[in-house]
């Protein structure tokens, strides 16, 4: 188990899932639910999901995304 700033956590899911950093920059980590990796008997990363229905997921990374930003 992992806890962390969602920066930390970037850099490590990059490494994991050998993302470029371009982009990496657009991954947007939702704040307290849980992000699950496995790995096969040699450690090799084989697939990644949260822990919560996607639809809410996607609700929650979007209003990370927009976090700072400006309201029309």
């Amino acid at each position: 188990m992992i806890a962390a700033h969602g920066n930390s956590l970037r850099g490590i899911i990059k490494y994991l899932k050998n993302i470029p950093d371009d982009e990496i920059i657009h991954l947007n980590l939702p704040t307290a639910v849980p992000y699950i990796f496995e790995f096969d008997d040699n450690l090799n990363f084989v697939k990644d999901y949260f822990l919560d229905d996607p639809e809410k997921i996607k609700k929650l990374m979007d209003a990370v995304a927009h976090q700072g930003k400006k309201s029309k």
